[in-house]
């Protein structure tokens, strides 16, 4: 009776979860699995929840591992999504995830989870032509099923087919309507093609939800786009809003997150290090990382942090107590930790030992932008200003869907393009880049206005030489 009870439940969160429920899709399972705690496929749907919600990282990891623990109690199909799963979100194997996958669209080819699933693998691994080409076949098999829509859009953008994925969002609103998921590939879209009003208006969209999880999203999406614009101070103050959200809901993994992100912003885009210090360390007296479960605590972002301000001891305690407390199989696997190697050796002065290691992040992680701003500044660090316009152009010109690590670093690589262009002598493209500058800074806060009149003053002085 009581696997009879579970298996409703579970049943009840897979409809949940297709609405977009995400918490109510919690529940359930969490109930399930006290009535079977050997129900193996509710401890993946579990992993699978918890991943959409982003709050709890080292409790989906449990249910991930357990999952995977349980996969012989499965039937071929979820055995295979359960190792797959393990090792897309522990492991951090693409290879075995995609090997998985592949294995069961033999077995299956219209499996949903699957298409939908390896489609994320391959984009991981900047195949965007393999993740359309599944994500249209499973389209053709199950066309109202959102998620597919939105990997088809994402790989769609990074190949440069705006036009496209703008046909594919508009059958995704036709397929699925109620999906409460279109606001947020809208902004998507709109960032990708530059269109931040617009990416504006889709994130607050996105703030009318009934969900808490949703409104902190449209926080922090409104906090991207603010930031890239301009606009720090009106970004910080949807940041605050998203964070008191967390909170509400006792989620203070997340809470730290969004301070780090904020913090970031002093640190990057203000260029006030010791400010963002100050202000992080305040807002960690709020929400005390002992106080959260040690598997949730995100010691590895705080070490980021701490080295891109300039605290590099501090950012190395974090970062060993990382390496102590994770188990090595998600230590191994977990593609962050070259990034925050790379930011502790550029705070120690050590410019050439950062390049190899951001590079090893950027392959590993699969992020479009991530990592190509701080690339550029180990490179002008090295003086070599060849490699720097490189890695600069890369992040401002690539296509890509959603901010990535564009709302820190365009404005930066923007300025720092019409710099080195300048140098060079070559004055249309130093033109261009400042001109763009200026542009994304067009209703810029009063803060900035001191860094547009000498960027425009660059303009005119180009200009008028070029006469």
């Amino acid at each position: 009776t009581g696997s009879l009870e579970a298996l409703r439940e579970y049943t009840e969160a897979e409809a949940a979860a297709n609405q977009a429920r995400y918490e109510a899709a919690v529940s359930l399972l969490e109930s399930a699995l006290r009535r079977d705690s050997t129900f193996a496929m509710a401890w993946r749907k579990l992993a699978v929840v918890l991943g959409n919600l982003q709050i709890q990282p080292g409790r989906q990891i449990v249910a991930v591992t357990r999952a995977y623990q349980l996969r012989d109690r499965l039937p071929e199909a979820e055995r295979l999504l359960a190792t797959a799963f393990y090792h897309s979100n522990v492991t951090a194997n693409r290879d075995g995830e995609i090997a998985a996958y592949t294995e069961l669209l033999e077995r299956r080819p219209d499996d949903i989870t699957a298409l939908n699933n390896i489609a994320i693998s391959y984009a991981s691994r900047q195949r965007y032509a393999d993740a359309e080409r599944v994500t249209r076949h499973g389209l053709e098999v199950s066309p109202n099923v959102s998620v597919l829509w939105f990997n088809l859009i994402d790989a769609l953008a990074a190949q440069g087919h705006f036009d496209a994925a703008d046909s594919a969002f508009r059958e995704l609103t036709r397929q699925a309507p109620q999906t409460r998921n279109r606001f947020q590939m809208g902004q998507r879209i709109a960032w990708g093609r530059g269109d931040y009003a617009k990416a504006l208006m889709w994130a607050d969209s996105l703030g009318h939800s009934d969900q808490i999880n949703f409104q902190v999203l449209s926080r922090n999406q409104k906090f991207n786009i603010m930031t890239a614009t301009g606009h720090p101070a009106a970004a910080w103050r949807e940041l605050e809003a998203g964070m008191e959200l967390s909170r509400s809901r006792g989620a203070g993994t997340k809470f730290i997150d969004l301070a780090i992100q904020g913090s970031r912003m002093e640190a990057v885009f203000r260029n006030r290090p010791e400010a963002a210090r100050r202000k992080l360390d305040s807002l960690l007296a709020l929400e005390p990382i002992d106080s959260l479960s040690p598997a949730d605590r995100p010691y590895l972002a705080l070490a980021g942090f701490y080295a891109e301000a300039g605290d590099a001891e501090r950012a190395d305690r974090y970062y060993q107590t990382w390496v102590r407390e994770t188990a090595a199989v998600v230590r191994d696997g977990e593609p962050q930790r070259h990034e925050v190697e790379a930011r502790i050796a550029m705070a120690r002065g050590k410019p050439a030992e950062a390049v190899p290691l951001f590079r090893k992040f950027r392959e590993r992680d699969g992020c479009i932008s991530c990592g190509r701003l701080e690339i550029g500044e180990a490179f002008d660090a090295l003086n070599q200003p060849d490699s720097a316009l490189a890695s600069y152009e890369a992040l401002v010109t690539a296509p890509e869907a959603g901010p990535g690590a564009r709302a820190l670093g365009l404005a930066p690589a923007l300025r720092r393009l019409g710099e080195l262009y300048e140098s060079r002598g070559n004055k249309t493209k130093a033109v261009e880049y400042y001109t763009r500058l200026l542009d994304l800074w067009r209703t810029a806060e009063p803060e900035l206005q001191p860094q547009l009149t000498r960027v425009k003053q660059r303009v005119a002085a180009l200009v008028g030489e070029s006469k």
